[in-house]
């Protein structure tokens, strides 16, 4: 009985992680034609198209693709420095882009404090090297 739950739930796992990979292949896909859409914007178009929102845009869009490409990053590599790198991203993009209360941009400055600090002083440097499932396993 314990055999065959074993290879279930090894089955289960197979499809999950072939799974994550057409989502991060798909993530690609999107995050490639939002790139030259950024590309065009920023360069064809060209600073007569621009206004005073468009560097906020410009930004704004930057940030976005950035994360995006940490999140696809993180799906495939399964590390826990991948995942703070996402986290990092996400609430510098918050204090940057977004526009907050004087209240909001102290959480948001203490909260990237806290990641680098945890970053810097509570991970191993294999924890930022190698994904979750190898350290779990022991190689």
């Amino acid at each position: 009985m314990y055999g065959r739950f074993q290879k279930l739930k090894n089955i289960v796992l197979r499809i999950s992680n072939y799974m994550e990979i057409i989502i991060a292949l798909f993530l690609v896909v999107i995050t490639v034609a939002l790139f030259i859409k950024f590309v065009y914007t920023v360069i064809l178009e060209g600073p007569i198209a621009w206004n005073q929102g468009t560097i906020h845009n410009i930004v704004q869009d930057a940030f976005n693709l950035i994360i995006a490409l940490e999140f696809i990053r993180m799906l495939l590599k399964h590390s826990i420095g991948s995942i703070l790198e996402i986290v990092l991203f996400s609430v510098a993009r918050g204090l940057v882009v977004d526009h907050s209360t004087g209240i909001e941009t102290v959480m948001i400055v203490f909260a990237l404090g806290l990641v680098l600090l945890i970053r810097k002083y509570l991970l191993l440097p294999h924890d930022l090297e190698y994904s979750i499932s190898e350290s779990e396993h022991g190689h």
